[in-house]
């Protein structure tokens, strides 16, 4: 929350990145969709979650949850997405497998 007050008065909008986070077992990851500042390593201190992608279920409805809303709200204040989180917004508008 300290970050996202300090995005409104314009001194880290460049530094804001919406990138996957790693959880899981060995073997079969579990990504989370994460806002987090680009200095940060992807598995910490993120500043809100905003969905998950599991790339081992079949069903899209069950490999990829994104609130749509919360991604606009921080495309909005100025933060980056990475490339894979852009395939995977084009893959869930478009529900290509």
């Amino acid at each position: 929350m300290k970050c996202y007050l300090l995005l409104k008065k314009n001194k880290l909008k460049r530094m804001i990145i919406i990138r996957l986070a790693r959880h899981g077992r060995m073997k079969n990851p579990v990504y989370s969709i994460v806002v987090t500042h680009v200095k940060y390593i992807s598995d910490s201190n993120c500043i809100e979650k905003l969905g998950f992608y599991n790339p081992f279920e079949k069903k899209i409805e069950q490999e990829l949850k994104i609130d749509f809303f919360l991604i606009e709200k921080w495309m909005k204040i100025g933060s980056k997405i990475s490339k894979r989180i852009k395939f995977l917004l084009k893959k869930k508008i478009y529900n290509v497998n």
